[in-house]
């Protein structure tokens, strides 16, 4: 596995936390929310002041971070990633918009900077599909696609990989009902399967397809997700959940 390779590998499977994100066509009017604002997806409620805790392990790595569901703002809902690595934080932010329950989010949420050090970003040219829809079930399915930009500011690859073109195609597929234990607790989860194929062209060009399975709880949200492509694995579990 190249550098390339697996720069795309650890960055794509961070990206699946947040299945990716989308920029919306046009502005949409937030729909169905809680008496406490927010958007109010069962398998992903966005409720204010709430956050879940994880921790995420793979390949010889443990770091942590907490997704925090902030107050409804312009048309948008934001949850707001802090992540601890090697005893520093990192702060992401990705906005979405709900519409009866359905998610789309707006602009990719760039866990690229995760690597550290690199000046490594994403610009998201364009999206097909959606976050998450309202309605889940055993057999549910859709496909999402981003279209997305390779930037760098850093003078070592600058040329290599500045303005390269990546896409990400990914099928989502719940295949059942489980029960799933983790440190913040035992949960009736719906399992998702994600399939994912990015293909770049960094560096000679490369193609990647990996798989994660996803566990996702009504009323609380993912607490579980575990996978990975060509040698990188991950597996990141609910530690602490407030709601």
């Amino acid at each position: 596995m190249n550098t390339f390779s697996k720069f795309v590998a650890i960055v794509s499977t961070l990206a699946l936390l947040g299945q990716g994100c989308a920029r919306p066509p046009a502005p949409t009017t937030d729909g169905a929310r809680s008496a406490r604002g927010g958007c109010e997806n069962p398998y992903y409620p966005m409720r204010p002041d709430s956050s879940i805790t994880y921790r995420m392990t793979g390949s010889g790595m443990t770091s942590q971070y907490t997704a925090s569901f902030l107050p409804p703002s312009g048309g948008s809902n934001r949850v707001q990633y802090v992540f601890t690595v090697d005893g520093e934080s990192l702060t992401l932010n990705q906005d979405f918009t709900c519409t009866n329950g359905t998610l789309s989010a707006r602009g990719y949420a760039d866990f690229s900077s995760l690597l550290g050090g690199q000046g490594f970003r994403y610009e998201t040219e364009s999206v097909e599909g959606f976050f998450l829809p309202a309605d889940l079930d055993v057999g549910s399915e859709w496909e999402t696609t981003y279209r997305m930009i390779v930037r760098t500011d850093h003078p070592q690859f600058k040329e290599l990989m500045d303005g390269r073109r990546q896409t990400l195609r990914m099928k989502n597929k719940i295949v059942g009902r489980e029960r799933v234990s983790v440190p913040a607790g035992t949960f009736e989860a719906l399992k998702m399967q994600s399939e994912a194929t990015v293909e770049s062209d960094l560096g000679a060009g490369f193609t990647i397809t990996f798989t994660n399975d996803n566990w996702l709880v009504r009323d609380v949200g993912l607490v579980k997700s575990s996978g990975g492509a060509e040698g990188y694995t991950s597996v990141t579990e609910a530690v602490e959940i407030n709601r």
